[in-house]
């Protein structure tokens, strides 16, 4: 009896394989001519609409495959934070001998603290990474790299602000309530899903006539390491089930950012250090030229109305955010960051006189 359920388990098994195989084989065969009949955009929308179709008559296999978002194999490591944290200490060590000169605008009066940087060898640093410099003052530096068969640059943003307090910098990066009301490019801006380290946010950027609209995908992780002394957001481009592609509105499939951000003193005091690491390809048809210079002038108007925004967020004229953290540990390779938060940021219109208790005592 055994012998004769083990030979018919066997042949329903390699039947079951040779029919999902056919199946399988006859909806690439399907995929390929209605891709290459009408195009791949005609493609992309039919496949929305079924989708759509299906999650609205709550089809179990369709709603089994839209749950299919992996933060193991998409969300940011802690190699990629430590790896941020790392090229920001190339730029604050100083050697000990070297003084601070008192009367730049490296050295801080209203905080007394010396910003002792190594601009000169982060300049080296950069060069041998391929960057060039594009932005050079006391307060706000910007490099470029051109990326080897792309049209655009990856940009390097160095700068600091002695009026406003890291947690503020570092809170206004991770509000996206807040980005909607001091960001009038924002059409739309959700988090989409998260999980203890990692949010999905869909980010929807109004562009100026003749351009079409962009729209970006993306996973973000925030950390605060107080240890280092610093805290990160790093964010980069991802696909999700709830966040297909719309019409009208160009998907931004390439796109990187990071940020590190530290304080002069402590993250509750005023005055603190960024470097900013980005790139995206919005798919313009602008010439290269064109496009680079539209780029390094948008970072810059980017960093002023960050400024502005956060100096709005700190005095309280700003709504204030509520202030989740959840406790862990990261250790790379390349250094071990200890004694960190991931954080997550949630704002409603009834919390806008709440007291910004975590402002002291969050960490």
């Amino acid at each position: 009896m055994l012998s004769t359920l083990s030979v018919l388990g066997g042949l329903f098994t390699r039947q079951a394989n040779i029919y999902v195989h056919n199946r399988v084989r006859k909806a690439l065969q399907l995929h390929a001519v209605y891709r290459s009949a009408f195009g791949q955009q005609f493609f992309r929308a039919f496949v929305h609409n079924l989708l759509r179709t299906a999650i609205r008559k709550r089809t179990p296999m369709f709603l089994l495959g839209a749950a299919g978002f992996s933060f193991q194999d998409e969300g940011i490591s802690d190699d990629e934070i430590a790896s941020c944290i790392d090229e920001f200490e190339i730029l604050k060590k100083r050697p000990p001998s070297t003084p601070c000169c008192t009367h730049s605008a490296k050295c801080d009066r209203r905080t007394g603290h010396a910003l002792k940087l190594n601009m000169e060898k982060f300049r080296t640093h950069l060069r041998s990474e391929g960057f060039e410099p594009v932005v050079e003052s006391d307060r706000l530096h910007i490099w470029r790299k051109s990326e080897t068969g792309k049209a655009n640059y990856t940009y390097k943003v160095y700068g600091t602000f002695t009026d406003v307090p890291a947690r503020a910098f570092f809170a206004v990066q991770c509000d996206t309530d807040y980005r909607k009301k001091w960001d009038k490019l924002v059409v739309q801006l959700d988090v989409v899903e998260s999980d203890s380290q990692n949010d999905v946010v869909y980010w929807h950027m109004y562009y100026p006539f003749p351009l079409s609209s962009r729209d970006y995908v993306f996973v973000r992780r925030s950390v605060v390491d107080t240890e280092r002394a610093c805290m990160v957001v790093v964010c980069h481009a991802t696909q999700h089930p709830q966040c297909p592609p719309r019409k009208g509105v160009v998907r931004v499939n390439e796109y990187m950012s990071n940020m590190v951000i530290s304080p002069h003193n402590s993250f509750d005091e005023n005055g603190f250090d960024y470097l900013l690491t980005y790139y995206d390809d919005p798919q313009s048809s602008f010439p290269s030229p064109v496009y680079a210079w539209m780029a390094a002038s948008g970072v810059h108007d980017y960093v002023d109305k960050l400024h502005k925004a956060t100096q709005q967020f700190n005095d309280g004229s700003a709504l204030r955010p509520t202030l989740s953290i959840t406790k862990g540990t990261i250790s790379s390779s390349a250094s071990a960051i200890s004694n960190n938060t991931s954080v997550h940021f949630q704002t409603t219109h009834q919390q806008a006189q709440a007291h910004y208790a975590w402002h002291r005592s969050a960490l």
